[in-house]
Parts: structure tokens; sequence; C-alpha cells
């Protein structure tokens, strides 16, 4: 009919031409690709992957079509075709039509032309059709020949044996209403599951449902799996070998239609559990390539942490990367979090094997830390992080954890051991790089001389690897610019912050003061961060504002000033607090910091400089041998990896002057400890002794945000395709769809996502591949449609407003009001 007509005339197109390009706005031809695959025929669908599949057909078209003249190719774009001169220039398909060759190239190919072309008697009938709406094929051929399924098709509204049978599985509301209320249609669909190899018993609808759902699920596992099938599962009913494309079709359908996903997730528990196939399969370690139940990713999870167990690094990454689409995932976020984990694993145990650092001088291996070696540590506190909100974790896990936290420690113990020489070797700070008690002057002194608005944020304890990945996040809405510096030693807080205050460099020394080692501006004494805001007050005067981080992210005002300073110590304060409060803690602080960041933008200031005092290593496990005794002295200061005063220097430490460690002070010995060991025994969290990530800081600069050119983003959001509902969970998904008018989606936008109830959130997004961790924005990619889960307050019930807005300008783009309904 006409699907077979039009594919034939696509066919005939390439007689004379050994390339076709489909411009399919309307998605129409996208399911007669199939049909267009023969032995010389390659088909490249661009809405599968817009980057990699033209990178494909580019080699095809530059190198087999070349080399065989019966070669010839497709290519699909989902898009509408180049009309004008400059549009053909832009389009970066057009270069495969070889000026002519693609469809719809002239009238003869517009839609309504090849359907009267098929039907020739059925003109006027096909144009009063095209009046009201463009018919589909079915709507066509139902036209040229009459229905077959004639009762099934008129309550369903469906044309063909798959689209009936996914109404049957999954009915929309005015369908089950029609199929309840009349059953006449039951005969008739008796002999449509003849097709499939279906012997229907059950009479009432949702026993029909559920026992087309059990045959068409289980058939697909069984069509899947790689191994014979067990003697008590082979008298259940399965689809003929003929009937396997449209069981397949049909469960992927189900699976990939967001809107259907709890429903699936349902149905598919119940038939693995009924048919008891986790426990017939609970020894089987390949399943097939689809993952029909939950029990078969289960099954993937312990045969991947296995192959790392046993050095296979490779197989283990392609079942990771396989897992990645899998409706699992996104249902469950424990499973999603074991996968997370495996992958973080992966890429450590795999970096700590192969990575190398240039080792010839201090600058050389901290010019090497902060190029790549940095993507370790980073990589540590998301599998830590993970790791912290895993519920209930398995022996597999616990094998894996093991495994990667002694890569880790392996690795890092090499080059900490090859730091400490050269540091022992050369001096601090590195000649020809930035020095803490320098920033000031260098970074914020000229931008005040300038009357440049600026912000001078001092983030207590931000990692050099967290400064990488907000440099990494941010940069799609500013000017980023991120100096790699020399901490003030010792790293103590109180220490390092005097150190980031004007003229640091020339009146900063630490001196005995009572019975305590402090910091001191000149005569000054600096003991907290009030006396620090009063010398920063006597420097800078009235055009100077201090505030809090807390205090402005919920501040809906801004006082008129020239130099606002910002201070936090969130995540210092969790790092010392792990056992209670996770890595959670760490990473909403550095959210605070990115909401900060983009408010101050927003009310003007044109400059943002980011300055801290430290870093910190994470030592989630305590070892027997971490701990070290305390040598004998008069110790002004004693921290948990460092000491200050006079006395012994065991051979478990490196002893410095302080002109050694280039610092101004009277004290003699500046005591710091060998590798990752601590002078307090349970320490998990430190910052306070001689290591990459305690000594090298990011100084971060960003300058206002980059004014683009306006662009028409549309996008919508709905729950379960409408724009209104009722949540019963407290992680509900909503579906978001996106595109930029006139443009292909081949750069991701990013959109921030809130759950609203009043003036409060009440819900943000769950963690998901296209949420970025540090952010929180959702990074979507235009043309394309995601589900996303958010994770609603607990304390929270009633109506609220899910909104998606410009993370930059605040501009709604789309809403929808969903209520509460838990209990039901």
């Amino acid at each position: 009919m006409i699907r077979e007509f039009i594919t034939e005339y696509l066919k005939s197109k390439l007689k004379n031409s050994h390339s076709l390009v489909i411009y399919d706005d309307g998605h129409l031809y996208k399911e007669l690709l199939p049909g267009l695959i023969n032995d010389n025929t390659k088909v490249f669908d661009i809405s599968t992957s817009v980057l990699s599949v033209r990178e494909d057909a580019i080699d095809y078209f530059s190198h087999v079509i070349p080399a065989n003249r019966n070669a010839r190719m497709i290519l699909y774009v989902p898009f509408a075709p180049p009309e004008t001169k400059q549009e053909k220039i832009d389009d970066p398909f057009f270069i495969f039509t070889l000026g002519c060759c693609y469809f719809p190239f002239d009238a003869n190919d517009k839609y309504l032309s090849l359907c009267k072309a098929c039907f020739k008697d059925k003109e006027q009938k096909i144009d009063q059709l095209f009046e009201q709406e463009m018919p589909d094929f079915y709507t066509i051929d139902a036209l040229g020949g009459g229905n077959t399924w004639v009762k099934l098709q008129t309550l369903t509204g469906c044309k063909s044996e798959k689209e009936i049978f996914a109404a049957i599985m999954a009915p929309s509301d005015s369908q089950k209403v029609k199929l309840t209320k009349d059953k006449t249609w039951q005969r008739e669909y008796k002999e449509v599951c003849k097709i499939i190899g279906l012997e229907v018993k059950e009479k009432s609808f949702d026993g029909i449902t559920y026992e087309l759902w059990r045959f068409m699920l289980f058939s697909e596992f069984v069509f899947d799996l790689p191994i014979p099938l067990p003697e008590n599962l082979k008298f259940v009913s399965v689809a003929k070998q003929s009937a396997k494309s449209i069981v397949i079709e049909i469960c992927q359908s189900l699976r990939n239609n967001k809107i259907l996903e709890e429903l699936y997730v349902a149905m598919a528990e119940k038939v693995a559990t009924e048919l008891n196939l986790p426990a017939i399969f609970k020894n089987e370690n390949n399943l097939g390539d689809i993952v029909t139940f939950s029990f078969e990713d289960n099954t993937y999870y312990f045969h991947c942490i296995s192959l790392l167990l046993t050095g296979k690094n490779s197989e283990a990454h392609s079942v990771i990367s396989s897992s990645k689409e899998n409706i699992w995932l996104h249902h469950d976020e424990e499973r999603r979090r074991y996968w997370k984990i495996a992958e973080y694993g992966y890429h450590i145990i795999q970096r700590s094997k192969n990575i190398t650092a240039n080792t010839s001088t201090l600058k050389a291996l901290i010019n090497s830390y902060t190029t790549d070696l940095y993507k370790t540590d980073q990589l540590q506190r998301k599998f830590e992080k993970e790791l912290m909100e895993i519920l209930q974790p398995n022996d597999a896990l616990q094998q894996l954890v093991k495994l990667v936290r002694s890569s880790y420690n392996s690795f890092t113990e090499k080059t900490q051991k090859s730091y400490q020489q050269l540091f022992a070797n050369e001096h601090w700070p590195v000649s020809g790089m930035l020095n803490n008690a320098e920033v000031f002057t260098k970074q914020i002194q000229p931008l005040r001389k300038s009357n440049t608005k600026t912000a001078y944020l001092l983030i207590d304890a931000l990692r050099f690897e967290l400064g990488k990945e907000l440099e990494e996040q941010l940069e799609k809405h500013f000017n980023i610019q991120l100096i790699p510096s020399c901490a003030y030693l010792p790293t103590v807080t109180k220490f390092g912050m005097a150190a980031l205050l004007p003229e640091a460099e020339k009146h900063l020394h630490l001196e005995k003061h009572e019975s305590s080692l402090e910091a001191f501006m000149g005569e000054m004494v600096l003991l907290n961060l009030t006396q620090r805001k009063e010398y920063l007050k006597d420097k800078l005067g009235d055009r100077c504002d201090i505030i809090s981080l807390d205090k402005l992210i919920s501040t809906t005002s801004f006082d008129s000033t020239d130099f606002l300073i910002v201070t936090t110590h969130e995540i210092d304060t969790a790092g010392e607090h792990l056992a209670s409060n996770s890595l959670h803690a760490i990473h909403q602080a550095v959210q605070n910091l990115v909401k900060a960041i983009y408010l101050l933008s927003l009310n003007g200031f044109e400059k943002l400089v980011i300055a801290t005092d430290h870093g910190f290593v994470l030592h989630p496990v305590f070892q027997p041998g971490d701990n070290v005794g305390k040598p004998t002295g008069e110790w002004l200061m004693s921290k948990s990896r460092s000491l200050a005063g006079q006395g012994a220097i065991p051979d478990t430490a490196l002893g410095f002057t302080a002109q050694k460690i280039g610092i101004k002070s009277a004290i003699k010995d500046f005591v710091f400890l060998k590798g990752y060991a601590v002078f307090e025994k349970n320490t998990t969290y430190f910052h306070e002794g001689l290591s990459l990530q305690e000594n090298i800081v990011p100084i971060i600069n960003l300058s206002k945000i980059v004014a683009k050119k306006e662009e028409h983003i549309n996008i919508n959001i709905t729950y379960k395709g409408k724009t209104t509902g009722v949540i019963t969970s407290r992680r509900p998904s909503v579906e978001i769809a996106s595109f930029i008018e006139g443009k292909l989606g081949l750069e991701s936008i990013a959109v921030r996502m809130e759950a609203v109830a009043g003036n409060k959130i009440v819900g943000k997004p769950t963690s998901d591949e296209k949420v970025n961790e540090t952010t929180k924005l959702i990074e979507i990619l235009p043309g394309q449609s995601y589900k996303i889960a958010l994770d609603m307050d607990t304390n929270f019930e009633g109506e609220f407003e899910v909104r998606i807005t410009d993370p930059v300008s605040n501009k709604l783009y789309s809403s929808l009001t969903l209520i509460t309904d838990y209990i039901s």
C-alpha cells in the first residue's frame, strides 16, 4: 500500500545517484527506513545521534562509495529541507545531496502527490483528508483498501496489529472506557492474537491486559535469551518466531514511552515475580542484550563487579556503558547509585594504573596535577559521596569498594611521596606560580583601582578539583579563568584566610600569642573571622560590605556597594563532620556557591574573584598505621597533620624553618607528617599537611555573563503527558522536551528545574545523567525529550508548581501545576 509505494519511490531515486538525503521534519518517513536497507544501501539515521551518525556518514561517503560503484547511502534528517542558498550553505547535511539528490526535491515528492499517485482513483477523497489534517499511512491505507479489524480499529482508533496490541496493554483513558463498555471486540481480538501465537484465555479487560503483558514481556525475554530455556519455563506461552520483530518493537516502544514508564515497571515486576524468574536465573551472568526485567540488571551488575575484581576492565566498561539506557536505572535511585559507583570505580582503577606524573621538578609535578591528576581526586570524591548514600550495600559492592580504595591509595601515596621529596628539596611558594598571600594585590587591587564593581568570595576548603568542576560547568555562561595557586602554610583556616587579605604579602606573620600560634597583620592579631572583618573595614572603608554566603543567597536586594566580600565555611564544616553529614553536605555547599555566583552577576557585579584558604584530603577509612605519635616538644600549634613550635623532628615527619615554607615567623620548627599520616586517630578529613590536595588551590576569576544573541528556545514540561496532575510518589518523573527555532540540536542548553510552593523550593532534580552534579542544572539537547525525576521535600504536601527557567536571566520557559496525594 502507501508504505510500499513510497519505499519503492525512494529507492528509484538512488538509481542514478550514490546518495539521497531525506528531510522529514514531520517524522513521517522514519518508519520506512528499515525497508530501504539492502546489501548495497546503508541508511544513516541522524535522529539517533547527530554528531556520531554524521561522522559515520562522512566516512562512508568518503571511503566506501568511491571504492564501490554499487554502494548507495541514505541520510535521514528529521528537519525541514533547506530552501534558500544560505540555508543550504549552513546545513551540515546538504553536502551529501551532491547539490540536488534530496527528498522532497519538487512537487512530485510532496506527500499529497505521492498519495494521489498511489491511489489514482481516490484523489478527491485524499484532498478532503488533507484539508482536515495531514493523514498518516494507516488512514491512507484504510481509504485505499478498507479496515481489517473493524471493531478493534473503531474502538481504539488504531490501524495496525502492532498499534492494537499496544493499545490493549496501555490504553488511554478514552480507549479504556470504550473497550470496557463494549465487549464485542473480544472475538475479533482472539483472531488478532493468532498472528503472534497467543491463545486468549482471559475474559475481563484487566485479565486480558495482564495476559498480553505477560505474553509480550516473557516472549521478548525468551527471544533475547542466549541460553536454553529451563525445563520449568518451557510450558509458559511464547510468541511465534515469525512474531519476534513485532514483540520486540512493542516492548521497546513501551519502555521508551516516558509516560508509560511506571506502568511498564509495575507489569514487568509482577510478571517476573509470578514466573519466579529472579530465582531461576540467579546464577546466570549473560541473559542477552535486552533488559526486560529488573533482575537482569542485578545479574549484569554482579557480572560487572566480577570483571573489575578479576582485572577485566575493558569488558566491565562495556557492561557499564550498555546499562546507561536501562529503564531500571531511571526508576530506582538505589540502582542508579550502584551503577554510578561502578562507573566511578572503573575510572579510578584505570587512572590509578595508567596515569603517570612528571616528577622532574616541583612545578612540573604541580602542572601534572592541575592539568590531569586532579581528576582522580574528583572521581574519588564522587565515588565516596554515592557510596555514603547507599541504603543497602551488598557483598559485591563491598568488594568493589575495597579494590577501588586500594587502587586510589596506591596511586596517591606514590604521587605524595614524590611531592614531599620535591617540596623538601626546593622552596615554597613555587617560583613562577601565584601564591595566596599576593592574591588580593594581584587579583583584587587592579579591579578596585578601575572602579569595577567586584565581589570577592572567600570560600573555605574549595579543593582544586572542586574549582575545576566549577570552571567546567560555569564556562557556558561566564568568561572564566582558573589559576592554580600555592596555599599559605600551614594550611590552617585562620592562617589561610588571613593570607587572602589586603597587604598580606607585606605584613602577615605567624607568632606566639598567649599560648598558641596566631596570625598577625603587622601588630594586629587576627584570631577569628570577626577580627579579619575589622581589618578589612579598616583597610577598605565604607565602600566594602561583608556578607555570609547563607545570607547572600537568601537576600532579595543588595545595598549599593562597589566591593562585596562573601564568606563561607560550609565545605570545611561538612568535611569535619563526614560521619554524620556525608559528602552530600559538601556537594550542597558547592551548589550554594553556584547559586551565589549567578545571583551576584544578575545584580550587577562585573567581576567575581573566588579564593580559598586550602584544599583537603578525604580518607574515608582509617587504617592501622595511619596514626603517628606526637613528638616531644613545646608546640604552639598542634593539628592533625602538622605542628609548630620547638621540638624533636621524628622520622615520620619533615621539619622546616619559616623561611623554607615561605612565611614570616620567629617560630623555630614547622613539622609536617610524611605521607597521609595523622597525629589523631580516626581522622577521615584533613587539610593541615603537605599534599597536592591540601596545598594547591584554585583562584577563579569570572566576568559578567557573556551576552549571546537571543534564541527562541521552546521548552515544554509535562507530567504523564499533561500540564496538571496528582503525584503519589515523592520521586515523580516529569517529561521535558525542547527545540530552538531554526537550529539543529548540536549543542546542549542548561535550564533550572525547581518545584515551588509559594516562595519555598519543595523539590529539586534527582541525580541523573542529564543533571549536572555541581550546578544541579539540567543539560538537554534541543530536539530530544527527557524524563527527569524530582526529589520532593519529605515535609511538604499540597499544591506546587514545577518551573523550568533560564539560570542566567530567570526567564520562565514552562511550568506545570501538581498536587500531592501520597496516601492514595
